[in-house]
């Protein structure tokens, strides 16, 4: 049998390269303490199974219907577009936030507190779910 890690290296389960060890997340439950693919093939695992879930042409009728802007502060997308929202533990999808508002509202939801505008937050969170399933559902007619 082939020796797959050693003690500073592993080979990813995914794209079967051989990567240092700080390339893979820390994985408690592996007996190697690390995950069995490396960051990159983890993130592009992710952004494929959340592109999935998404409906094609949802991000047009979400930006459309927000006018091009973040849900929380209102700004225009530079360079890169808005990120999609969604929860992570329904995977409904919420709205199209700045990368500034999406790194936030990140922490927020697992507990950290900000010194800026909570309420702005809290507000958006309350209202984003049920009005995006619905603008989306209409448009999916």
């Amino acid at each position: 049998m082939v020796k797959l890690q050693t003690k500073l290296a592993k080979q990813c389960r995914k794209c079967k390269r051989w990567k240092l060890l700080v390339q893979f997340k820390q994985e408690k439950r592996n007996r190697s303490g690390k995950a069995a693919c490396c960051k990159q093939c983890n993130a592009e695992s992710t952004r494929e199974r959340l592109m999935s879930q998404y409906k094609y042409g949802d991000y047009d009728i979400l930006r459309n219907a927000q006018r091009n802007q973040c849900a929380i502060c209102h700004t225009l997308p530079v360079k890169i577009d808005h990120a999609v929202d969604h929860c992570h533990r329904t995977g409904a999808i919420r709205g199209l936030l700045c990368r500034a508002c999406n790194l936030i509202l990140g922490y927020y939801e697992n507990g950290w507190r900000p010194d800026c505008q909570i309420s702005t937050f809290e507000s958006y969170l309350a209202a984003a779910g049920p009005a995006t399933t619905a603008l989306l559902q209409e448009h999916r007619k």
